[in-house]
């Protein structure tokens, strides 16, 4: 990768002319891209230099007027207490020394500067600047891409550039449960990738790039920067990045979508959302799909006739007879390129129609097999595994006996539907509704065998998930995690679970990171 960033800015301060000289002069030659914005010859006139230009490292003498080495660099730590400092000394005095490093300055290097000693200094600095610079601007870009922010927050730098945007998906699509619960296999697959090796095979010289997280956890957003009137074949680009992770994340199909021109930084969220929709509207289970935005190509997808009640009811008390009806039908879904959010929905149809006809198998169950239909989706890695998966799922529930009608059975019914619905906005009057008893009678059977109501079941619940994202994903916002647990006020979810936890969810990730 090409890297045209901004050069690193550095302020000296130093009381001798000549010295001071020598010092920005070789600092500039050991490195092309530093550059000395300021120099200073006292402590005072140094750090209103400091606060006035924002430097990205400060190097410092010790013994200066008005203000010395050792006070500035107090001063500077109290507002920028991540700025690297060097400090600069003809003294080899061990009290210097252990003053600077208790104020946790990155270097301390004697006058006259050694070149090698200065040039390891450099590389150190260079390396911390660029990756503080790299995060926030990540940061930035994440906040766009989920709508938190727009673009005046981006680097005046970087105000020349255009983007190539490529949101990539592996495996089926899934929801927020599935995604949680398979975390550490996404996390895993996502590990296989080397993605600075990928893009320097599938991309001219760029500016720079960045993997963003999308809610989803088997997604990411991959963002690259060219300068404007770039004449990178974006297209041969994408299809290349494809067939290289195809490879690398097999047997898991790999599903990319892309715009077909560079996006502005002002578009970069509309182009966010206009990627998601094609990726939720296209990918059809068990296939890796190459998806351009737009795509007049695209051809839509052949209507299948769902599956009619007489159909079902004509061989419900046949399993073979049920068994092939229900092939033929997934085997048409197939054929047809049904995407999966559709076929999820005629798969939800036909076991309405058959819980509907059949009264072994309760409403109850019904809500925990939606579950069980989206999860076997999300991790079935090709459509024949969707169909043997699903028949077991209604042979399960149709020809064998249920046992829900115990109290207790109810109990852990309800406790497995929060499980796996909590990230939704549960309704205990729906729950009851489905169950046929009134939520009164649920919230007092439910408290006699738990010895807590069922809002505060689901809400402790809630609050032990969020802890594991906050302690598992350590980079992943609070915002979302709030979203991932069921709570779309971030602000209500942190006063919940300050109440549960004792702390804020920033003090409880701070503390377990600590």
């Amino acid at each position: 990768m090409m890297s045209q960033r901004k050069k690193i800015t550095v302020i000296v301060a130093e009381d001798e002319p000549i010295i001071k000289n020598h010092i920005i002069t070789k600092i500039e030659q050991a490195a092309p891209d530093f550059k000395v914005i300021a120099s200073s010859f006292n402590g005072k006139d140094a750090l209103d230099a400091i606060l006035r230009l924002n430097p990205d490292v400060v190097f410092t003498d010790i013994r200066m007027p008005v203000m010395d080495g050792m006070e500035l660099i107090t001063n500077i730590r109290a507002v920028m207490p991540e700025i690297p400092i060097v400090v600069l000394s003809g003294y080899n005095e061990f009290e210097y020394a252990r003053q600077a490093i208790r104020l946790n300055v990155l270097d301390y290097l004697l006058k006259p500067l050694d070149t090698e000693m200065l040039l390891s200094t450099l590389n150190q600095i260079r390396s911390k600047v660029l990756s503080a610079n790299t995060n926030q601007l990540r940061q930035v870009i994440s906040s766009m891409l989920h709508g938190e922010s727009d673009n005046t927050l981006f680097p005046n730098d970087l105000g020349h550039v255009v983007f190539q945007m490529f949101l990539i998906n592996a495996g089926n699509l899934c929801d927020h449960i599935t995604s949680l619960k398979h975390s550490a296999s996404f996390n895993s697959l996502w590990l296989r990738i080397n993605w600075q090796e990928l893009i320097n095979r599938t991309t001219t010289p760029i500016l720079d790039w960045w993997l963003i997280d999308e809610k989803m956890l088997n997604q990411k957003f991959l963002i690259i920067a060219y300068p404007i009137g770039n004449k990178e074949d974006i297209l041969a680009t994408g299809e290349t990045l494809w067939r290289i992770l195809i490879n690398v994340l097999a047997p898991y199909t790999v599903s990319i979508c892309m715009h077909a021109e560079m996006i502005a930084k002002d578009q970069l969220w509309k182009a966010s959302q206009d990627l998601r929709m094609l990726m939720e509207q296209g990918v059809c289970i068990g296939q890796s799909q190459f998806m351009l935005f737009p795509d007049d190509q695209r051809q839509t997808p052949s209507v299948i006739p769902s599956l009619s009640v007489q159909q079902i009811r004509s061989v419900l008390d046949n399993p073979r007879a049920l068994h092939n009806l229900i092939t033929e039908h997934l085997v048409a879904i197939q054929n047809a390129a049904i995407p999966q959010r559709q076929a999820e929905v005629m798969f939800a149809e036909t076991m309405k129609m058959i819980q509907r006809n059949q009264v072994v198998m309760s409403a109850t169950n019904f809500s925990n097999i939606e579950y069980e239909i989206a999860e076997m989706v999300c991790t079935s890695l090709t459509f024949e595994e969707v169909c043997e998966r699903l028949w077991k799922v209604i042979e399960r529930n149709c020809y064998k006996e249920s046992g829900v009608g115990k109290t207790s059975q109810l109990v852990e019914s309800i406790k497995n539907y929060f499980k796996n619905h909590y990230s939704e906005d549960i309704s205990l009057e729906e729950i009851a509704q489905q169950m046929n008893f009134s939520s009164a009678y649920l919230t007092k059977i439910f408290k006699k065998y738990t010895s807590e109501s069922p809002v505060k079941y689901l809400t402790n619940y809630r609050m032990s998930e969020a802890k594991r994202l906050l302690i598992e994903h350590p980079d992943l916002d609070i915002r979302i995690v709030a979203e991932m647990t069921g709570y779309f006020d971030q602000h209500y979810f942190s006063k919940v679970f300050k109440g549960v936890v004792g702390q804020t969810p920033s003090e409880f990730r701070f503390s377990k990171t600590d």
